[in-house]
């Protein structure tokens, strides 16, 4: 994939870039249906058809020179934003008709290595730079292109790590690894986070991700190295530690997500398999006690669309496994993935 100065262009609703030059060849179909989007350290850049039933087929893939760190969606289908470790612009790229991909750099950064989000319903693009203390927050236009917000940085702890947004997208809350807190924020109609005052919160040893539950009643602050910590979501965007707030681990617990039913799954290293816990009604968090769903090598943990499904990264494989209510794991399809994926995403297709 030769980058170069491209113009961005929407034809007919969706986003389509202008070709690039070795951006080329492939397969499959136009279908209006889920794409798993990852992009590696080694430039790979690959895209990934996701069915119904958590099955998972390749469709096209292609390299760059850049050294990818993080993907999310864009505003419109086929297209997703990309940031590098190389790099101190945003990408977007768009994947047209499953057989190319187009795309070009867009909007200068203050540092490399960033990690994105984007809000879940609202057209916002946040660059979270853990070596910075802040968020950079852009507008995502028609066209795909970006504009800084008028509130172009929001202030954040020391080194954040991770964001999610409360069920209504009125609510964010980033977690920082190096104040070891979690921090809610406001989120205005068009996407500016501002500090909800007063609103931060211990949040335990070494935090490295935030998940929240679909109902958006509770949130889970997963650790590095020990234990992890629960919190109700108030309708006011606070948080109130449940009880206990600590839920005691022995290990690490970051690679983790939580599915439609409740279970919240997160790689053990210890025994290389994937430990499950179920919500009680008051939102603490137990262990189902069931045999670990077996894998090894698991680098991250992700959920894939629908209520039970989860896609495990596990070094050149991409493993989809329905997770039951139960905890118990059913491996229903795996693809082999690029060398060297950093991060997943999924999008909806042209």
């Amino acid at each position: 994939m030769n980058w170069k100065n491209l113009v961005l262009a929407a034809l007919g609703g969706a986003a389509i870039l202008p070709g690039l030059v070795g951006c080329g060849g492939g397969g499959g179909s136009a279908a209006s249906s889920i794409r798993m989007i990852a992009v590696g350290d080694n430039g790979q850049v690959a895209a990934y058809k996701v069915e119904s039933n958590g099955t998972i087929s390749a469709v096209h893939s292609d390299l760059a020179t850049y050294d990818w760190v993080s993907v999310v969606p864009g505003r419109n289908p086929g297209v997703f934003y990309t940031s590098a470790s190389d790099e101190t612009q945003i990408g977007v790229i768009a994947l047209v008709d499953d057989t190319d991909f187009t795309g070009d750099f867009i909007t200068d950064s203050q540092a490399a290595g960033s990690k994105l989000f984007k809000h879940p319903t609202k057209n916002a693009l946040y660059v979270m730079h853990a070596g910075l203390d802040i968020i950079e927050q852009f507008a995502i236009n028609v066209d795909n292109s970006v504009t800084p917000l008028a509130l172009a940085t929001a202030p954040t702890d020391d080194q954040p790590t991770s964001m999610v947004f409360s069920k209504n997208g009125n609510y964010a809350y980033v977690i920082a690894e190096g104040s070891a807190t979690v921090r809610a924020y406001q989120v205005s109609p068009n996407g500016t986070l501002t500090q909800l005052p007063g609103a931060v919160y211990a949040a335990g040893i070494n935090p490295r991700k935030i998940v929240i539950s679909d109902d958006g009643v509770n949130v889970y602050v997963m650790s590095a190295t020990t234990n992890f910590r629960q919190a109700q979501v108030n309708s006011d965007g606070t948080l109130t530690p449940l009880n206990p707030v600590d839920v005691a681990y022995p290990m690490g617990n970051f690679r983790a997500a939580i599915t439609g039913l409740n279970t919240l799954c997160f790689y053990r290293e210890s025994d290389e398999g994937i430990e499950t816990y179920g919500r009680n009604q008051n939102g603490t968090m137990s262990d189902l006690g069931v045999p670990n769903f077996a894998t090894s090598g698991t680098t991250n943990v992700f959920r894939m669309p629908g209520q039970d499904y989860l896609l495990l990264l596990t070094g050149t494989q991409a493993r989809a496994v329905r997770m039951g209510a139960n905890g118990s794991g059913t491996e229903i399809d795996s693809e082999v993935l690029p060398a060297g994926i950093r991060d997943i995403t999924f999008i909806s297709a042209n």
